[in-house]
């Protein structure tokens, strides 16, 4: 069973959410169900606690989609966290940016631009245009950073 569940998660709450598709995903994979089947209770009784009955007409949507959820997981090993709402790829610089929130340079290490739009590689300066980055003689174009990701805030869930 642990298999399924996604790996490098660090808090309790994406751990339940995780686990949680986890074991519905197995019971659908096992029974194979289709919307005018259903299962017997001895085949799910163990799983009762996972299941919330609905009427049919209700259709069931999960409150986070789970796909974010495991994006979330995924990208969370993966992320410098540039305030406790934005981060951005590991291999990147966090750069604020001048009308509010967070972009990212691409580079280890990057120079943010004072124009709150570029930045350069480790090493270089950004010009006084910050269209430039500039080490000694040589003088390449500035990147632009692209957006920092939104961190989703996961409230604890209540201890049973």
């Amino acid at each position: 069973m642990d298999r399924l569940v996604p790996e490098g998660e660090k808090t309790k709450q994406k751990k339940k959410i995780g686990v949680f598709y986890a074991m519905k995903q197995w019971i659908d994979l096992i029974h194979q169900l289709t919307p005018t089947h259903t299962c017997k209770p001895s085949s799910w009784r163990r799983f009762q606690i996972l299941v919330k009955k609905h009427s049919d007409s209700e259709e069931s949507t999960p409150a986070v989609p789970v796909q974010q959820v495991l994006d979330t997981i995924e990208m969370d090993d993966e992320i410098v966290h540039c305030d406790s709402s934005y981060g951005c790829p590991s291999d990147s610089t966090c750069c604020k940016r001048l009308n509010e929130g967070w972009g990212y340079c691409p580079y280890t290490e990057g120079k943010c631009c004072a124009d709150g739009i570029h930045c350069c590689a480790y090493g270089y300066s950004c010009d006084p245009t910050s269209t430039r980055c500039v080490v000694g003689d040589l003088s390449l174009p500035s990147f632009p950073q692209r957006p920092a990701v939104t961190i989703p805030w996961f409230p604890s869930a209540p201890q049973i």
